[in-house]
């Protein structure tokens, strides 16, 4: 994010975003739970907002709403969908076909499409706080 651009909570969830989720903030995901992630910003880095998040060992994965930021001529708002390229790694040896790894992935994915909204302690436990899906 350094051309102005902000994170936002829109974009992922099926459903408008969990209260819990606020704007500018990303989740941090583990299997089928997730709790935000509150950023620090640093705003003297070149004029350009730069963001910094602090995770631990509970974090598998990070969940990034659409990247969001105000047109220069309308101030309306524009969202923007970051992309981001997927590797799957098999064992050595394993000779399943790369449908076969895909499918498996897709299963997975499908399995976590519903996901437990909560809290991370900072003493390493999780607080339940809702659903998302």
């Amino acid at each position: 994010f350094e051309r102005g651009e902000w994170p936002s909570n829109q974009g992922w969830a099926k459903d408008k975003p969990p209260m819990a989720w606020e704007f500018g903030s990303l989740l941090g995901k583990a299997d089928d739970y997730v709790w935000p992630m509150m950023p620090e910003v640093d705003a003297s880095v070149g004029g350009a907002t730069r963001f910094a998040f602090n995770f631990d060992h509970g974090i598998s994965d990070l969940v990034f709403g659409d990247a969001w930021r105000k047109d220069t001529t309308t101030n309306e708002p524009l969202f923007f969908r970051p992309e981001f390229e997927e590797k799957v790694y098999i064992k050595q040896g394993d000779y399943r076909s790369g449908e076969a790894v895909m499918k498996q992935q897709l299963r997975e994915e499908l399995k976590e499409s519903e996901l437990i909204m909560g809290k991370w302690h900072p003493d390493g436990y999780f607080l339940r706080q809702g659903s998302v899906k």
